[in-house]
């Protein structure tokens, strides 16, 4: 933005592109469209996606992702579950 030359050395102000930033995403400035684009945190980068019932969470193609809560209680007389919205595992007894 606002680029010129000066002594040879290109000089401007650097466009901001903070606003696309996100947990698993970040903005950059893309250099042939001068607009702010988003990109892609690697795979290895560990996020929270705030739900109970997932863990080991890991930004995967800009989302964060986990795996689904091993509820299971060994127990093979119950279904097991996870209640997300009570925040709990649950155990219930096999009709």
């Amino acid at each position: 933005m606002n680029d010129h030359c000066q002594d040879r050395h290109c000089q401007g102000t650097a466009v901001d592109c903070s606003s696309l930033d996100g947990e698993c995403v970040y903005g950059f400035c893309d250099i042939g469209s001068g607009a702010c684009v988003e990109g892609h945190l690697d795979v290895t980068t560990i996020c929270t996606d705030d739900l109970f019932c997932t863990v080991e969470e890991h930004c995967d193609e800009g989302l964060c992702k986990g795996t689904l809560r091993d509820c299971d209680d060994g127990d093979e007389n119950t279904v097991d579950s996870c209640l997300e919205e009570e925040r709990r595992c649950v155990n219930a007894l096999t009709p």
